[in-house]
């Protein structure tokens, strides 16, 4: 199969859910609103993807690239199911014969993990940067620039398993 994301005038929102002969593939873990399912994705720490299926179909969901496969669980009506590889590039989860209504639900481990790069865009600065992540989320950098504080503790923000707002319906 020739699969490629499509964008269009409303950017990133089209790629989320993606219907083809093969099935309906649900792409990114951001909420969407679609006539195929409905996506409920989660705070980054959470490594959580639900769907609720719209049209009996094979469904193809995609964990993070980074997610290491042996993690991956899924769950359908509730109870756990073998997690089968599959789709392009074998990067997704698939699930078969699946009904209108049926809930699916996929999670994967979030690793936390710390990269220190040379700063490299000012010569003879001799300086490190120290970025520490959850996932695909930076948390924190060191040091922090004066100017824009866009990292601060993020325990504080919340419960990383709630919901993130569906997306409006574009």
């Amino acid at each position: 199969m020739n699969f490629n994301l499509k964008f269009d005038d409303r950017g990133l929102i089209p790629a989320i859910v993606q219907e083809s002969a093969e099935g309906v593939f649900i792409n990114l873990a951001f909420s969407r609103l679609h006539a195929a399912a409905n996506v409920t994705a989660y705070e980054p720490a959470a490594g959580r993807l639900d769907a609720q299926a719209r049209r009996a179909a094979s469904y193809f969901l995609r964990p993070p690239a980074w997610a290491t496969p042996a993690t991956v669980t899924l769950c359908r009506n509730g109870g756990d199911s073998h997690a089968e590889w599959g789709g392009p590039a074998n990067a997704y989860v698939v699930c078969r014969d699946v009904r209108p209504g049926e809930p699916l639900r996929l999670q994967w481990h979030v690793p936390r993990f710390t990269q220190v790069f040379p700063l490299q865009s000012v010569p003879g600065r001799s300086e490190k940067l120290t970025v520490h992540w959850l996932g695909n989320q930076v948390l924190d950098v060191e040091p922090r620039g004066p100017y824009l504080p866009m990292f601060g503790d993020y325990a504080r923000r919340g419960d990383p398993s709630r919901p993130v707002s569906s997306s409006p319906s574009w």
